[in-house]
């Protein structure tokens, strides 16, 4: 449903491994990444634009998202409202 509602908005959505999703914020290949809080790497994530889906309740989700350098945290399922106001941040 999330890869519906990102491709009715124009986006062109890929699922990839997180190693794959590192590489291609590495090579800017990408300018957006929705990644699980589960799959949230130890290092910050830099050079793109990084939103979180989490199913546990975001107040507890964003400390780690925060310490990921993850701006966005939102909760699932994700509202779609809630998805593009964080897209279009």
């Amino acid at each position: 449903m999330l890869r519906r509602l990102l491709e009715l908005r124009g986006h062109v959505p890929a699922l990839v491994t997180l190693d794959e999703a590192l590489a291609r914020i590495d090579s800017h290949a990408c300018d957006r990444l929705l990644i699980d809080t589960q799959l949230v790497p130890s290092t910050p994530l830099e050079g793109t634009s990084v939103i979180a889906l989490t199913s546990a309740l975001r107040r507890t989700a964003e400390p780690a998202c925060r310490a990921a350098g993850i701006a966005t945290c939102l909760s699932k399922p994700v509202l779609a409202a809630e998805l593009w106001a964080a897209l279009d941040d």
